[in-house]
Formats: structure tokens, C-alpha cells, sequence
């Protein structure tokens, strides 16, 4: 519901230190917004007034708007589910095919590498169609991974080695692959991503060396067939960022590519962090990479991203940083470092759960379609990327927070997304560059109660935004 908080300017802690009436009032006009006691009477004390400035346009806004995996779905209680009408009302834009559990594996479309690969008869792509083409009907952009998933659903065959036996027979299978979802497409498919972390073992379990070689003759082939597609991978693991051994492994990669002459229109990487610096960090440590090497033209792609629980902050619950307020700052943090370090295309591992009875899982959406609060935050990003062009930002830190990503729209109006992925909550005054007068913020806020996204209102340009908090920002300009 939409809040009108005139009378009650401004709306930030000089508003509470007005004496204990004034503080009562502003609490119930909170309540009645529906904003909780994250802004009033928490036991951690406010931050003094941050200054939000908005400057020139500095770059575009990319509708990194993908999911892995959907929208239909295997589930881990046996049978299948749809999910197109939640991952369209969540603004879902791109699908990678990866984690689907068997369809659209190689280990399934190709189960015999033995068997000729210029034979029909040696590809089984049912399933694997009907999987794919509900991508298509959805409306949604495909995201060919070529490869296997992490697992297999029962009745999909589990690879018993994950390095292709036959490498021959293989590279002329994921040609026929490529070509036959190419077709299916409708003209939708533009990346082939060839393989998915390979510096993990339960993916590769061979030598660097030898998926070195695999990339090149698979990128290769792929390219010689489809000169149209965009060819690219291999979807680093967090080692690729965080270890030497891994950033090793993607020197190798780009080194064997550049002196094999491979295509490579994209280089692909994952990131699970609960700090939105290493999202930024990591982006810079590829884009670098891929310079170093000669691939200045290739764009970055990150192709699978959430929290980590193996390293909770504050002591927080694995459920809370996957589904909750705080896993909707941390990734919606992200999700800014990642635009305004240029990648290309982004995916959330995953889009939906395929187990109702693990809250604690990686999709946005539970297995009956509910949203998280992941979720939710999803929908304000693909809402803010009703924006196309990015505004300068100064004022707030990555150090002090909040993250705020400033974009404008074709029609000349202004939004702000900001994440706030910490205990405290920050109040702030918005200002442009140019001294143009805000007379109002329309606010578009990830909720605690029932309805997913709480609307209000605040007079002036200064609002606050809570701990763990996500929120929306429409100025009103005189």
C-alpha cells in the first residue's frame, strides 16, 4: 500500500530525536507502512545522515536478469513442474541449462560414445526437448550449457567418468547438439557455454591440460557449424577467484586458447560470497585476465552466483542468507558490483527449488512457487532495469555501504536500487549534481509480512533504508 508521509520530514534520525512523543507517532505511521522496528528502536545505533548524490550518465544498465535452470522442472520427489508464470512475474529474462538433472545433459542426449555421431540413432533428445522448448514457449532466452549437471534425477544416466571417453565421438556430438537447439530456438539462442567448472573434480577428473584441449576442439567445432552463436566457458568454480591453483587453471585456459587460436566471445565464472566486494573483486580479476590475454573483446559472464553457506556472516542461518531479508542484501549488493564492473550476463544458481521441504536450498522460488525474499529482490532488479542508461553515484562506500546503483530511463526518469547488507540501518539524503529539487521518493521496499513488495512515500529527498534491507527508489522531481 502506497503511504503518504507528509507532516513527517524528514524521515531519518532526526525525525526519532525529537522527543518521545514525536518518536511514538513516527513508530505508529512506520507500523502503519508496514516498515517493522528496523528503523525505530533498534539496539544498534543509527548512522549519521549519509549524502546520495547523483551525477552524468557513466555506462548502460545490462538486464542481468538469468536463472539456472526451468522453468520446467524435475522434482526430488518424483514427477515434473512448471514454473514459466512465477519466473515471468519475477522479470526472468535468461535460462542456463544447467542443474536440470538430466535433460539437456550430454550424458543424456549422448549416452553411447561409442556409437557413430553422424547416426541419428545415437541421440535421444525427448526429453531434453520437451525441457528445452519450455524455455522457448516461456518467452525466456536459452542458455546452452554443454556439459553434464552436478547429479542426475533417477531413470537420466550418471556419468561414471566426467572427462569424454571418446573425445572424437564427442566434439561431433555436441556439434549435432548445438545445431539441433539452434534450430529449435526460434532465433532466441545467442551463448553455447562449453562445460561447467572443470577446476571441481566432480566435473573434471582429468588434467587442466586435457580440458584445455577439449575447449579448443569443441569451440572450434562449435564455431566452423554455427558462426552465429557466441561460443565460450568454462563456468570457473570460486577457485578460479579465491585460490592460486585455481587462477592458475584460468591462466592455462587463456594461454592454450590464445595459442590455439579458439574462439572465446566469453569467458565464464561463479561466484558463492557473502560479501559483495569479492563479486566486484572477482569480475575485475577475469575482465584482467582477459585483457592480459588478448581476449579485450570477449565479455565477461557470470553463470551461476548466491551466498555462501559455509561461511555465514553475523552468525546467521543457512535459510536466512538463502531466503531471507539478508540473502536478498547480499545478492542484490552483488548483483550492483557485478553491473558496474561491465559483466555481460549473469545467472542466480538456481531458479527455483526442486524440494518443497528445504527452505535452505538455492532457488529463489520454493518447490510450490512461493517467492523468498531472494525472490523478491529479483523482481526490483528486473523493475530497475526498466532503466537503460547508469548514472554516476557518489557518496555511500562498499567499506560503509549502502550499495546504490543510479540508472534513467528512456522516458528521462530516475531510479535508485539499493542494498544495505548489514545490522545497522542507514538514513540518507538524495541529491543530482545538477541542484534539481526532489520533492518526494516513491519506495519500492522487499518486505517482512505477507505481501511481497511494500509501497511508500516520504516528503523531500531523505528516506532510510533498513538493515538487510532492498529497496527501489523513484524521486519525484519539481
Amino acid at each position: 500500500m502506497w503511504v503518504d508521509w507528509s507532516g513527517c520530514r524528514p524521515c531519518g534520525p532526526g525525525v526519532i530525536s525529537r522527543g518521545p512523543l514525536r518518536k511514538t507517532r513516527c513508530a505508529r505511521l512506520m507500523r502503519v507502512a508496514g516498515l517493522g522496528a528496523a528503523f525505530v528502536g533498534s539496539s544498534v545505533p543509527a548512522q549519521s545522515e549519509l549524502r546520495i548524490v547523483v551525477g552524468e550518465p557513466e555506462g548502460e544498465i545490462r538486464p542481468l536478469l538469468g536463472v539456472n535452470t526451468g522453468p520446467r522442472m524435475l522434482l526430488r520427489g518424483g514427477g515434473e513442474q512448471d514454473f514459466t508464470d512465477a519466473y515471468r512475474r519475477l522479470g526472468v529474462r535468461q535460462i542456463r541449462t544447467h542443474d536440470v538433472y538430466g535433460p539437456l545433459d550430454m550424458a543424456t542426449i549422448y549416452p553411447d560414445q561409442r556409437a557413430d555421431p553422424r547416426q541419428p540413432s545415437s541421440f535421444f533428445f525427448d526429453d531434453s526437448d520437451r525441457f528445452f522448448d519450455s524455455i522457448i514457449a516461456g518467452g525466456f532466452e536459452p542458455y546452452l550449457r554443454i556439459g553434464d549437471s552436478w547429479n542426475a534425477a533417477e531413470g537420466y544416466p550418471r556419468p561414471r567418468r566426467r572427462a569424454p571417453l571418446q573425445l572424437d565421438h564427442w566434439v561431433e556430438a555436441v556439434v549435432t547438439v548445438v545445431r539441433h537447439y539452434e534450430a529449435r530456438s526460434q532465433g532466441r539462442l545467442r551463448y553455447v557455454e562449453i562445460w561447467n567448472e572443470p577446476d571441481v573434480r566432480v566435473f573434471w577428473d582429468a588434467s587442466p591440460e586435457a580440458f584445455c584441449e577439449l575447449y579448443v576442439r569443441a569451440a572450434r567445432a562449435v564455431k566452423a557449424a554455427c558462426p552465429g552463436l557466441k561460443v565460450g566457458g568454462p563456468g570457473f568454480a570460486l577457485t578460479g577467484y579465491e585460490r592460486p591453483q585455481g587462477r592458475e587453471f584460468v591462466r592455462m585456459f587463456l594461454e592454450h586458447a590464445r595459442r590455439a587460436g579458439a574462439p572465446l566471445d566469453f569467458l565464464s565464472w561463479h561466484i558463492y560470497s557473502n560479501d559483495p566486494r569479492d563479486y566486484a573483486a572477482a569480475a575485475r580479476l577475469y575482465r584482467g585476465m582477459l585483457d592480459r590475454f588478448g581476449f579485450a573483446r570477449s565479455e565477461s559472464h557470470l553463470t551461476e552466483f548466491h551466498t555462501d553457506d559455509r561461511r555465514p556472516v553475523r552468525g546467521l542461518s543457512t535459510v536466512a542468507i538463502r531466503a531471507e531479508a539478508p540473502g536478498a542484501a547480499i545478492l542484490t549488493a552483488g548483483w550492483i558490483a557485478v553491473q558496474m564492473e561491465g559483466v555481460a550476463a549473469a545467472f542466480v544458481y538456481r531458479g527455483a527449488d526442486p524440494d518443497t521441504r528445504k527452505p535452505d536450498f538455492y532457488g529463489l522460488l520454493l518447490g510450490d512457487e512461493r517467492p523468498k525474499k531472494t525472490a523478491v529482490a529479483f523482481s526490483l532488479w528486473a523493475r530497475f532495469c526498466e532503466c537503460r542508461e547508469r548514472l554516476a553515484v557518489s557518496g555511500p562506500s562498499p567499506e560503509t555501504g549502502p550499495w546504490v546503483l543510479a540508472g534513467r530511463t528512456e522516458s528521462g526518469r530516475v531510479a535508485l536500487l539499493i542494498a544495505n547488507p548489514s545490522e545497522q540501518p542507514i538514513s540518507w539524503d538524495l541529491s543530482f549534481g545538477q541542484g534539481t529539487r526532489i520533492s518526494g521518493l516513491e519506495i519500492e521496499e522487499v518486505g517482512e509480512g505477507p505481501e511481497s513488495v511494500r509501497r511508500f512515500r516520504c516528503d523531500g529527498s531523505r528516506a532510510q533504508t533498513p538493515a538487510d534491507g532492498v529497496q527501489l527508489v523513484w524521486p519525484l522531481m519539481n
